[in-house]
């Protein structure tokens, strides 16, 4: 099944199940965004919570002129596999030099599935000009963090794929996500990023690639860096 037929799926089980656009606090959810940013020399905070999908629009928010988080999604009511959390299309604009957003995702109530073996993390991101920020994306499981992906410049996807002991159900997911500016203040800058959280039986993207021999290392290791473009897919189809 492709990959496009699954998201539309995942969300079809959210709106059914019931979605809240950035509802205030509730006993009974399980999923929540919450958003710290610099405000001069102090920070603001706002936690919003839902039910498999959040939209976050405040406008300005602390140092920054604009804060979209277009869609936030967590698939835990669905029972999928893999289990994922997502930061998608989220825009932020700011003039202020040394300005940083920390936006961290979390639901607590995984049920699927049951023989998770990877923690995968992916992040891309637009910025404009280039060369504006630093993002930083962390996934959790269970409260154990996956390797971190640092971007510094507009970037494609990336995925990182980190090993984890099969957890039990029910199991947490987190992302943290940070974007810290470094322009020179009075300029615009602006940071479109998306994020992927899966825990998953299988490698997202395919199978790991296996260690070249060594002598192959050896005999490259001195010929020209050859540049290459490719598209990777996000998992193995079914």
């Amino acid at each position: 099944m492709s990959r496009c037929r699954n998201v539309l799926r995942a969300l079809g089980a959210i709106l059914v199940g019931g979605a809240f656009f950035g509802a205030p606090s509730q006993a009974q959810a399980t999923f929540t965004m919450k958003l710290t940013a610099s405000n001069g020399a102090g920070t603001v905070s706002q936690t919003v919570t839902g039910t498999g999908l959040i939209v976050f629009a405040p406008g300005a928010f602390g140092d920054f002129n604009s804060v979209f988080v277009q869609v936030a999604t967590s698939n835990s009511v669905a029972n999928m596999s893999p289990a994922e959390l997502t930061i998608g299309s989220t825009n932020i604009t700011t003039t202020h030099a040394n300005a940083s957003l920390t936006i961290t995702l979390e639901d607590t109530n995984f049920n699927a599935p049951v023989n998770v073996h990877y923690l995968a993390s992916q992040l891309s991101n637009t910025q404009s000009p280039v060369g504006v920020a630093t993002i930083t994306y962390t996934s959790f499981l269970n409260g154990a963090a996956g390797t971190t992906l640092t971007q510094t410049s507009t970037s494609g996807n990336v995925i990182v794929n980190d090993p984890v002991a099969v957890p039990t159900t029910p199991f947490d997911l987190k992302s943290v996500t940070t974007i810290k500016i470094h322009n020179p203040s009075g300029s615009s800058e602006t940071v479109l990023l998306n994020g992927i959280t899966d825990a998953s039986p299988t490698p997202v993207g395919g199978p790991l690639p296996a260690p070249a021999p060594p002598g192959l290392v050896l005999a490259l290791s001195g010929a020209p860096f050859l540049a290459f473009g490719f598209r990777l897919r996000r998992r193995t189809q079914a």
